[in-house]
């Protein structure tokens, strides 16, 4: 079983890899692709003709298509159709598909901030938290929507800020997992609304770079173990006389200590190496991830190199 700090980090790795290679680039609910085909489906859909534009839609997204930023366009002009046509739960999960394959930053709070706000609506409108006494506000149209996010995220800001302000000052993963989810939905909402995230921006980037130099430390800390445990394994025993009889080995709980570790290791070079391809591909700091992926890699080699030697 993994301590609660270690289900922390493996929990906290994806969200920290994605949201450390955002930047605040202006965002587009959809990309502009040159398609005559997808223009033909968004025609449509302006003259209100839902399903019909839903029919195009799907006759192109199955089979799949092979071009991630064309899957991309096709899952958010779907999602976009399930909720002018009323379907609540279609729209969303068309928002969480395409939130998988995004390929800019701009993409991935589009995709993510309409289907949060999609999510907390009801019946076509967002009705901001009760006590503040505010109208409902309709989110069937896009600048409407704009600001049933903006209230989303105040809203989020004001419950999560003591939460936050403790993150930014932990020592320890457990605190700062607990809201970064959140957070990152803030800062989703506020990127696509706004085109910029000037608020939820800079405790993002605080919060990552704490996050990292706890992931750092832990593996570190593991490394150490292994290194240990290393040692005592290639000990000599000695017989009643004193003299050497060979290897020591591990002892069952010291090798139920190192499958653990080795479970727990290629959890984090699974997500590490994931993350690493999503920072190449959104032109993020992909340098320190690589590196992280390569500690990895070699201490899990030494792990389990010491796990099969009997």
């Amino acid at each position: 079983m993994l301590n609660p700090i270690r289900e922390s980090l493996v929990s906290l790795l994806r969200w920290t890899a994605i949201l450390s290679v955002l930047t605040s680039a202006p965002v587009l609910v959809f990309a502009q692709a040159a398609s005559s085909d997808l223009d033909e489906i968004r025609s449509a859909m302006a003259a209100g003709e839902y399903h019909a534009a839903q029919k195009q839609i799907d006759q192109r997204l199955f089979p799949a298509p092979t071009d991630p930023a064309r899957r991309y366009e096709l899952l958010m002009l779907k999602g976009e159709c399930r909720l002018q046509l009323k379907d609540r739960m279609g729209a969303s999960t068309a928002f969480k598909s395409a939130a998988k394959t995004a390929g800019s930053s701009a993409e991935l709070a589009a995709a993510r901030a309409n289907a949060l706000i999609v999510e907390r609506s009801t019946s076509g409108r967002y009705v901001p938290r009760a006590g503040k006494g505010g109208e409902p506000i309709d989110i069937m149209a896009m600048e409407s929507r704009k600001r049933a996010m903006n209230e989303l995220r105040g809203e989020m800001w004001s419950q999560y800020k003591s939460k936050v302000e403790a993150a930014t000052r932990a020592e320890q993963l457990p605190p700062i997992e607990d809201v970064f989810t959140s957070l990152a939905d803030m800062y989703f909402l506020e990127l696509c609304a706004n085109g910029e995230a000037t608020e939820t921006g800079a405790v993002m980037q605080e919060l990552g770079a704490r996050a990292y130099k706890l992931m750092q430390a832990e593996v570190a800390r593991c490394g150490s173990r292994v290194d240990h445990l290393s040692q005592l394994a290639n000990s000599s025993g000695a017989d009643a006389r004193g003299w050497s009889t060979g290897r020591m080995g591990l002892t069952s709980q010291q090798r139920d200590e190192v499958k653990s570790m080795l479970a727990y290791l290629n959890k984090i070079g699974q997500r590490a190496s994931e993350y690493r391809g999503i920072a190449a591909r959104m032109g993020g700091n992909e340098g320190k991830w690589e590196t992280l992926v390569a500690d990895v890699v070699g201490l899990t080699g030494e792990a389990e190199s010491l796990y099969n030697d009997r």
